[in-house]
């Protein structure tokens, strides 16, 4: 008879996919057979230093020197010590080199190494294909000469640092970045120290001279293979910056030698628009290929986001040989006020049906009715991110929602004056029916949009939103458990058995989402909603996969293995609290979900908690 141990090492692999770090370990421990089909990939993925709530936690150097062919993908923080610099990993693939200088009581708090140690461990690793670099330290000639010329196999690069700007530095790194099939800019690039702390005087640093470097290393290079681009910058240095002219000079050139780019993302608030960029190389069919467009904060207009839709739908021709054919607009993502109606008529009326990702939650002039007609009307639609719907638009809706392959849903569902109970009932039911859903956050503003020049309007951050709670939990009581699990089979019946959700006369609660049996990330909103320990025992055992839940919880408390305190609220929702006879069967469930949450690596964060 075959057992697990006869499985093919393919199969394993696969297995090992899904599993958490605390199962793969107790999986390794029980045989030697099991050992040597996982190890590889518990150490497949390394970070020496983590960082977590409580404390750091580093590897011990000669741990990770021990497992060093059996890493692929390595993440090094700043503050790491020169001896794991000089270990060689033979199998890399990816490396990130990230940034972690927030907590003061590290040893080596904001301490930078010196370059030739970080060209060192570029030299001794020449099969990297994917460098993603976030260290603060200011790079010279030699370590881009490394990238641009050593590293043969590298196609992604995603950089937020700074280059010395001088001409073989410069020319260096645009040489590296010409190589990639993936390049992401992030932040301010060019400069040295000197230039920063000029910045900061609001000092401008970037003279005619430099911008005829740039556009001189830069006319010497071809992006071939370039399939993405990802240019960012949103911080400011001072209170205020002056233009930079490098990134439109970089588009400028892969409008000229990619004929590759699929992915198009522009998020540079100090660089001059790319607007009229943008509509020459779709005019002129330079990116035939171009599927995916992300405009972030970008300077935009309605009009021209609207005209740059229209000119992406103009049929082009990949060779003489080939029929000609349309581009699909496959991504979308948007976040300034430049959305409007006459982009989203563009949507509506040529991507509605090849849409799979659509990102507009931080637009302000998104309404109920554009949300509701993209959920009737988008059935390929995988992500979904916007402001807000009514419960009263979904309910009174005349089409069914097609979008049921969603695995991300960012929608906050308010409720407004006199909305009747039962309309609350049909979108738990809709919301049911996205049965592949991984990814549900229901939050009044996840994008925190009252930092922001156009805050969400208060008319719609101050309504109510979805009542998850179950009917006996009204305030935070103990229930028997053969009562919650009658009322939860009938509700959950009645939500599964009516395609359209109405369940009665009202009385939905969380329990209509049983179908949703491959939720990973659930997040309502703390501000407006309060559960209890009933709905989140229910959360656990029904959703086997959950790894994330957020919001406000009363009633639960979880012991401090540090202080030997009691965090979070008690029964009666206040802190601390002594317990008596009548709240044994409480504290008995919440010591199994706490049990449960560990087991399973659940991460449950809720504000009423002091770590």
């Amino acid at each position: 008879m075959s057992t697990i141990l006869d499985l093919p090492n393919e199969i394993h692999i696969i297995i090992a996919r899904y599993l958490r770090t605390r199962s793969l370990n107790s999986l390794l421990q029980t045989c030697r057979s099991l050992y040597a089909s996982y190890l590889p990939h518990l150490w497949s993925t390394c970070t020496p230093k983590n960082y977590s709530r409580k404390t750091i936690i580093p590897l011990p150097h000669i741990l990770v020197h021990a497992s060093q062919h059996h890493i692929d993908s390595l993440v090094y923080h700043a503050t790491l010590t020169e001896e794991f610099y000089n270990i060689v990993y033979h199998g890399l693939q990816t490396l990130q080199m990230g940034i972690l200088y927030e907590d003061p009581r590290e040893v080596n708090f904001m301490v930078v190494k010196p370059v030739p140690v970080k060209v060192l461990l570029l030299r001794n690793h020449p099969f990297v294909r994917k460098f993603v670099y976030h260290h603060k330290d200011v790079l010279p000639k030699e370590f881009w000469e490394v990238v641009a010329e050593e590293w043969k196999g590298l196609e992604v690069l995603t950089f937020s640092g700074l280059v010395d700007r001088n001409q073989g530095a410069v020319g260096a790194f645009w040489k590296a970045c010409a190589r990639v099939r993936e390049l992401s800019i992030l932040g301010y690039v060019f400069a040295v120290a000197a230039e920063i702390a000029a910045r900061r005087r609001d000092e401008p640093t970037e003279g005619e001279d430099v911008i005829n470097m740039h556009r001189s290393i830069l006319s010497m290079l071809e992006f071939r293979d370039l399939c993405q681009l990802k240019v960012t910058r949103r911080q400011r240095w001072g209170s205020s910056e002056d233009p930079q002219k490098w990134p439109l000079l970089l588009l400028e050139q892969i409008k000229k030698t990619s004929k590759k780019l699929k992915r198009f993302e522009w998020d540079h608030i100090f660089a001059d628009s790319p607007v009229r960029t943008v509509l020459e190389a779709l005019e002129e069919e330079c990116w035939p290929e171009l599927c995916e467009i992300c405009s972030g904060n970008a300077p935009c207009s309605d009009k021209d986001m609207s005209r740059i839709l229209r000119a992406l739908l103009t049929t082009v021709s990949p060779s003489l040989s080939q029929r000609r054919r349309k581009r699909r607009l496959t991504h979308f993502e948007h976040s300034t006020s430049g959305f409007g109606w006459l982009t989203y008529i563009c949507l509506k009326e040529l991507y509605f049906r090849n849409l799979q990702d659509l990102d507009i939650g931080r637009c302000s002039a998104v309404t109920s009715t554009m949300v509701l007609e993209i959920l009737t009307g988008c059935p390929h639609l995988i992500s979904l991110v916007a402001p807000y719907v009514f419960v009263r638009d979904v309910a009174k809706a005349q089409k069914s929602w097609v979008c049921l392959g969603l695995e991300k849903l960012v929608l906050y569902f308010a409720k407004q004056e006199g909305d009747e109970p039962a309309w609350e009932s049909v979108v738990f039911g809709k919301i049911a029916s996205l049965r592949r859903l991984l990814k549900l956050y229901l939050e009044r503003d996840p994008h925190f949009s009252f930092f922001s020049d156009e805050p969400r309007s208060d008319d719609i951050m101050d309504l109510r939103t979805l009542d998850f709670r179950f009917p006996s939990t009204t305030t935070t009581t103990t229930t028997t458990t053969t009562a919650t699990k009658s009322s939860s089979s009938k509700l959950e019946d009645s939500c599964n058995n009516d395609g359209g959700g109405r369940v009665g006369e009202g009385g939905a609660d969380i329990r209509c989402w049983s179908s949703l049996v491959q939720l990973k990330h659930f997040t309502f909103d703390h501000d407006r909603e309060e559960l209890g320990l009933d709905e989140l025992e229910w959360m656990i055992k029904t959703w086997s996969d959950l790894e994330w839940v957020s919001g406000a919880f009363t009633g639960i408390v979880r012991e401090n293995t540090t202080t030997g305190r009691k965090d979070g609220l008690d029964g009666n929702g206040d802190e601390g609290g002594d317990e008596d006879d009548e709240c044994v069967s409480h504290r008995q469930r919440q010591d199994w979900v706490w049990r449960q949450a560990e087991l399973r690596g659940l991460n449950i964060d809720y504000p009423d908690t002091k770590w």
